[in-house]
């Protein structure tokens, strides 16, 4: 009996030691959570901010940058596509115009029409001038 009492209370004891450690734990977490802030680290989060800032700017200018490039390229991609699809028109009409030619090869070839002629076309298209003008493909812009 003796034994049980005694245990009793060496239990009892180490509870209220438990609840006293509880009790001085959370007044120094709540003095830790309510210090002030050092100069240091207020100067690290400072410069951090800064950090972010400039790379969320550098970053929208990129993501614009991009949408430029896409752009383009879809600019790009529709003037190839109309130019492949006006040279298929160009080679279907020549192939029907050798085809003519082969049926009817003593006529020459009419001259251009000096009126609504491309200045890149030559006025005669026997001459053989090296000075043509070709466009480029590509057009050049300021941006």
């Amino acid at each position: 009996m003796g034994s049980q009492k005694q245990s009793q209370e060496t239990i009892e004891h180490l509870q209220r030691k438990v609840t006293c450690l509880t009790k001085l734990f959370e007044e120094v977490r709540q003095r830790y959570e309510r210090r002030e802030s050092r100069q240091e680290d207020l100067n690290i989060i400072s410069d951090l901010k800064q950090v972010v800032a400039e790379q969320e700017k550098d970053l929208a200018c990129i993501n614009e940058e991009k949408r430029y490039f896409q752009m383009r390229l879809m600019q790009l991609e529709r003037h190839l596509e109309r130019q492949s699809s006006a040279e298929e028109d160009f080679e279907d009409a020549e192939s029907h115009t050798h085809q003519r030619d082969a049926q009817s090869a003593a006529a020459p070839p009419p001259p251009y029409p000096t009126q609504n002629r491309p200045s890149f076309l030559p006025a005669n298209p026997n001459d053989s001038n090296p000075n043509i003008l070709i466009p480029p493909t590509i057009p050049e812009g300021d941006e």
